[in-house]
């Protein structure tokens, strides 16, 4: 095992990311080490010295020391590090093999023959086959409750956020100081910070998370999941996707005990299918599309979105009130809940114009839980349409008011969702109808969007002015 300082730089990831990836490392090399396996362990010292200057050089240190003849690893889900590392192999004098990654249920080559072929494997018979696959929330042949799809359309009620649980948290034990310690040293230059970590870093940790959830919020996370609060990063979400990613949790097991969740009586169908759908879902919708589509879907730009990214992502510092929330949690903790990342963040940066691949390296720099076969289809799919619509139907674009609507942001920030143009309208709502203004082509025969044009081409010619003359505007001085 390898603490990498090459891997580790090739985006500048965020101190907490790079912490919870070498504690989790650590800790599980401890635990194999219990189980009388020999780890040969490579680490960087608390110093920030490290003996070995790449991930080659201990490759070849551990050629020397034990003479192997083949490498063996499981199957990494990107793309690029599977390849690196079977060219290292072949570099070092190594034959290459790799087995199943058991960190996805989804088989991949089926998968991109399905999606591929011309009547393509859509999101829903993809979610169904994979209910009666594993056997959750079924009757029989027949979904649970009646419904594929459990929501409560019944109207949401005010949320209290001083009364929302806290996540159980786990206080850095000796391993992860010391890992805390060469982080600080060696990643100056990287975003964030170490101080206040208190992340799960081993499986029994968190399960421990998971067990918190199901106690204290999963009852809730079905009427509240697109919630969004002032200082308030979690809500009633799960905060599980880093440690899935990692292999801290297997997704199957997780989902057994949400679904013992709904069956035991601790949560209603309207919060553990929306909860299952999106890992048994869209998790691994997501990872088959990305390996049925990549390199070419790193190229897609489908709304030609050429601009740079605002300085602001990488400051937290704008009058935006809800976007300097997000990117300042983003920076500060590695992590935005699903809404906060569709919302807010994939709403601005598809309004503004923003190249798709601008907006990849910054998840892929700050989060937790990027890595590239998520991050990718995740952004150019669904977080900025550069795909076309292969995994989304409509770009995610809303004007200021279903963001003042789901949450808090809106009662302090000196713009108005209500408000059209002018010094104190809020600019989602000029940048949506500039946008819609802009990309009435692309979107011409497109059935969802055809109320939103409706509405726009009822404003006058002088009110379409405005919204120009206001987008360009603002985008001017966004950039000066």
């Amino acid at each position: 095992m390898i603490e990498s300082v090459d891997q580790s730089t090739l985006y500048p990831y965020q101190k907490r990311k790079l912490v919870l990836l070498f504690s989790a490392m650590r800790h599980f090399a401890a635990e194999l080490r219990k189980r009388n396996l020999t780890v040969d362990y490579y680490a960087l010292l608390p110093d920030g010295s490290h003996s070995h200057g790449s991930l080659e050089d201990a490759l070849r240190f551990h050629r020397e020391k034990y003479g192997p003849s083949e490498l063996m690893m499981m199957e990494l889900p990107d793309i690029s590090a599977q390849m690196n590392a079977s060219a290292l192999a072949k570099k070092v004098g190594l034959s290459f093999r790799a087995t199943r990654n058991t960190n996805v249920l989804v088989d991949r080559e089926s998968f991109a023959d399905e999606i591929r072929a011309p009547e393509r494997l859509s999101f829903e018979h993809h979610y169904r086959r994979q209910r009666q696959r594993f056997g959750l929330l079924m009757d029989g042949k027949m979904p649970v409750g009646g419904k594929w799809l459990a929501e409560d359309h019944s109207k949401t009620p005010p949320l209290a956020t001083h009364n929302v649980p806290r996540p159980v948290s786990f206080l850095p034990d000796q391993t992860t100081r010391e890992v805390i310690q060469s982080v600080d040293a060696l990643f100056t230059d990287h975003p964030g910070s170490t101080k206040g970590f208190d992340l799960p870093v081993t499986h029994a940790q968190a399960i421990a998370l998971v067990d918190d959830f199901v106690e204290n919020r999963l009852r809730l996370f079905g009427t509240h999941r697109d919630a969004m609060a002032v200082g308030e990063p979690l809500l009633y979400h799960s905060f599980f996707s880093p440690f899935l990613n990692i292999g801290l949790l297997s997704p199957l097991h997780l989902l057994k005990k949400i679904e013992h969740a709904y069956l035991n009586g601790q949560a209603p169908l309207t919060a553990v299918e929306p909860f299952i759908r999106q890992i048994l879902g869209w998790r691994e919708y997501l990872y088959g599309t990305y390996h049925a589509f990549m390199p070419v879907y790193l190229k897609s730009n489908y709304l030609d979105a050429h601009r740079k990214l605002p300085d602001f992502f990488w400051t937290g510092e704008t009058d935006l009130c809800c976007l300097a929330e997000t990117t300042s949690q983003a920076l500060r903790s590695g992590y935005l809940h699903h809404a906060q990342r569709l919302m807010v963040v994939s709403n601005f940066v598809t309004l503004l114009g923003i190249q798709p691949v601008e907006v990849l390296h910054w998840f892929m720099t700050l989060f937790l839980d990027a890595f590239e076969w998520v991050a990718t289809p995740n952004v150019f799919g669904i977080g900025t349409f550069a795909d076309g619509g292969l995994l989304a139907s409509t770009p995610p674009v809303f004007e200021g008011v279903p963001i003042q609507e789901l949450s808090d942001y809106c009662t302090g920030c000196r713009f108005s969702a209500s408000v059209m143009t002018g010094p104190n309208a809020c600019p989602f709502n000029y940048l949506y109808w500039n946008f819609l203004d802009r990309n009435r082509t692309r979107f011409s025969g497109n059935a969802e969007m055809a109320t939103s044009f409706r509405r726009y081409d009822q404003k006058t010619s002088s009110e379409k002015q405005e919204i120009r003359n206001a987008a360009d505007e603002f985008i001017k001085n966004l950039y000066q």
